[in-house]
């Protein structure tokens, strides 16, 4: 039950800049180390690469679905910074935020996303 919890409060406040592991262990009455151990046993993976892609996920979502520029997408997955935003961004998707909108706008966007699967 703690570990859902856990995995809940941190994909809702996914978008919140105040969120950290501390925070997120403190909103779930448990250490952050419990709250490190709940995302490695669950998800396999750590707190700041989950969060990272749940805001990227959100990113992706907004740059096709919203008319918005890539530095508005950035500040609402609370990057401060644009260009740490696309850096991460290239990082996850495998191209920048104006190339996937790009692939998008022209009907490749599902497409793009297979291949670049592949190329993983």
């Amino acid at each position: 039950m703690v570990d859902q919890a856990a995995l809940d409060y941190i994909e809702k406040n996914a978008l919140n800049w105040n969120l950290t592991l501390e925070s997120a262990a403190e909103a779930v009455g448990v250490s952050s180390r419990q709250i490190s151990r709940i995302l490695r046993r669950r998800k396999n993976t750590t707190y700041k690469e989950y969060v990272t892609a749940l805001r990227m996920e959100t990113a992706k979502r907004l740059l096709a679905e919203e008319n918005l520029s890539v530095s508005e997408v950035s500040e609402r997955v609370c990057y401060a910074s644009v260009s740490y935003f696309i850096k991460t961004f290239r990082q996850y998707a495998g191209m920048t935020p104006a190339n996937y909108k790009i692939l998008l706008k022209n009907g490749l966007g599902a497409d793009a996303e297979e291949s670049e699967e592949k190329t993983r």
